[in-house]
């Protein structure tokens, strides 16, 4: 998995959590920036957010919060992220208010090749 198919899981992702949250207009929001010697990606939405007693379970291994009629989806997604990420030397992590959107962040190290 690559950043561009990390960046489709998180996109995905967000488009799910945007279907139900019928009383606004969904909107996904992507942007990059550089810190130091990595990349910062981040996805965000104005979908149905995450209680943050939760932010930590949804990036564990077939971990839904809600039933699969509620949500898209087998749990594996979100985990897939964080291992890829981990591996790479980067981390993942979710700011996120129940209501009001959540903003799926990751870093990946900047890989320097030597001429």
């Amino acid at each position: 998995m690559n950043e561009e198919q990390l960046l489709q899981v998180l996109l995905n992702s967000a488009r799910e959590r945007d279907q139900v949250s019928d009383a606004k207009t969904p909107e996904i929001h992507v942007s990059a920036c550089r810190e130091a010697n990595a990349w910062r990606l981040a996805v965000s939405d104005n979908g149905i957010g995450i209680d943050p007693k939760h932010r930590e379970r949804i990036f564990g291994f077939l971990q839904r919060l809600h039933s699969s009629s509620e949500y898209e989806g087998i749990g594996i997604g979100l985990a897939l992220v964080r291992r890829i990420v981990e591996r790479s030397g980067g981390r993942v992590w979710v700011d996120s208010e129940p209501g009001k959107g959540s903003t799926f962040s990751f870093t990946i190290p900047e890989q320097r090749h030597e001429d």
